[in-house]
């Protein structure tokens, strides 16, 4: 792994309910094998149409609440954007067949899903865009204060 052995593994499981983990779940992020996009405005004004909800599973006998998103809402967010959710990696849809039994397990005959780490990366360049704003206005701020003496 390129890391020296401690000799503690860490753990990973798996459960009907939740994915937990000791050791960081890493996805390939090495930029020689990207092509590399700025992200525009349409990003940004995405990011201020999206609504985070509470929600439970209609299967869920415990109505277990979590917070998230709905990704019907999400992809209306980016067509309003200009943005194709086909093209983006935020929403995917995966149809019902006999080996991934969606339609047994849900009810429906398309399952859509959401990248939530997407909203997070997104975030990022949302918050330090707002922090360059708050610089530039503190400048001024301060430019005014020392006009007015």
């Amino acid at each position: 792994t390129g890391q020296e052995d401690s000799g503690w593994k860490g753990y990973i499981t798996l459960n009907a309910k939740q994915i937990d983990s000791t050791v960081p779940i890493n996805s390939a992020s090495d930029e020689r094998v990207k092509k590399l996009y700025n992200i525009d405005e349409r990003y940004y004004n995405f990011f201020r149409k999206i609504k985070p909800l509470i929600y439970s599973f209609k299967q869920d006998p415990e109505e277990t609440k979590y917070v998230g998103y709905g990704a019907q809402s999400i992809q209306k967010a980016l067509e309003e954007c200009g943005l194709d959710w086909k093209e983006t990696g935020f929403v995917a849809k995966t149809e019902a067949n006999q080996q991934n039994q969606i339609k047994e397990r849900y009810g429906v005959d398309e399952l859509y899903t959401l990248a939530y780490s997407e909203i997070s990366n997104l975030s990022v360049a949302v918050l330090q865009k707002a922090l360059d704003r708050i610089e530039e206005l503190e400048k001024e701020v301060s430019e005014l204060k020392a006009k007015l003496g």
